[in-house]
């Protein structure tokens, strides 16, 4: 009985191996099969990425434009302070003046006009040249209210092209077909200059140089003619219709303006005459700077050109950020 169950038990073994080699080979002719299938499918077609679009225009300038306006608008302040300086310097040497104002050869002249038959201007003239001598001259005044306007207006260039430079920095990512793209360092200025230009409805054909001094002249000749009207009026010798030619005098009837107030002086003490006088360069002053109810100074115009210069410059960034003629979107 013994021997009979062992005999029984024996073939299993065999058996157990059969079933895992089967199950073995299954699962590597499964794995085998898959393989040659997928051989034999075709590849998988390769997509090229998708072309990345540009920014919208105005989402890439907001920042650059938004930080030109804030610099332009905020520099306004450091240059119209230059005229402060030019009124003081000019304030230094009116003690000279008075001196020689009050002297006897101021005197003398006073007599002379007096007499009959003579002239009648001399004491006028000598006035005038004393204080063109130790003050300034209309031509130094005109000289300062310009050079103010020049300086600005070079700043707001130099502002101009760092903002370009920053706005290609940021559009490196922009298609080859976009203007800004396709442009160096010197094209790109003069392109932007063109675009101004457009912008303004003016003429790109004019030199850079024409086109400042027409806007000095603009801003500081405006400037000079107003306080010219306003002090003539008040010291009441500007004829009618003398303020059409105020334009072209300028700065002249500036000093006029303050000769006149030495007049009925000469026989005042020195510090007296000191004091006068530099009250009313102080008020020209201001008035030039600051301006008043009636009159725009040079720091309102200057805002007033900063903001019609940014409307411009907005115009002319947005031109810059489209694609370029025949370029494809």
């Amino acid at each position: 009985m013994e021997i009979r169950m062992a005999e029984t038990s024996k073939p299993q073994k065999p058996r157990l191996l059969i079933y895992v080699l089967g199950f073995a080979g299954v699962v590597v002719a499964v794995i085998l099969g898959r393989t040659v299938l997928d051989g034999m499918s075709d590849p998988p077609k390769s997509h090229p990425p998708e072309a990345k679009r540009p920014r919208p225009p105005e989402e890439v300038a907001k920042p650059h434009l938004s930080k030109a306006d804030q610099e332009c608008e905020r520099v306004i302040e450091e240059h119209v302070k230059a005229l402060d300086g030019f009124f003081a310097d000019s304030k230094k040497n009116t003690r000279s003046f008075a001196e020689d104002s009050l002297g006897w050869g101021s005197k003398r002249r006073l007599i002379q006009d007096a007499l009959p038959f003579t002239r009648s201007d001399r004491h006028k003239e000598f006035i005038k040249g004393k204080f063109e001598e130790y003050v300034f001259k209309p031509t130094q005044l005109e000289d300062a209210v310009n050079q103010v306007v020049k300086n600005y207006l070079a700043q707001v260039r130099s502002i101009e092209s760092k903002m370009l430079v920053d706005l290609r920095t940021d559009t490196g990512d922009f298609p080859s077909a976009y203007l800004l793209a396709q442009l160096d360092d010197k094209r790109l200025q003069q392109s932007y200059d063109s675009a101004l230009a457009k912008a303004a409805d003016a003429t790109g054909s004019r030199l850079q140089e024409e086109i400042v001094q027409e806007i000095v002249s603009s801003i500081a000749g405006s400037v000079l003619t107003q306080v010219a009207v306003r002090l003539g009026v008040q010291a009441g010798i500007l004829g009618a219709g003398a303020a059409t030619s105020l334009y072209t005098l300028g700065a002249s009837v500036v000093v006029a303006v303050i000769v006149s107030y030495i007049w009925d002086w000469y026989s005042d003490p020195e510090g007296k005459l000191v004091g006068e006088m530099d009250k009313k360069l102080d008020e020209i002053n201001r008035l030039l700077v600051d301006g008043s109810t009636e009159v725009k100074g040079l720091r309102e115009r200057l805002r007033e050109f900063s903001r019609e210069r940014a409307a411009t410059r907005h115009k002319a960034v947005i031109s810059l950020l489209q694609p370029a003629a025949g370029g494809q979107k």
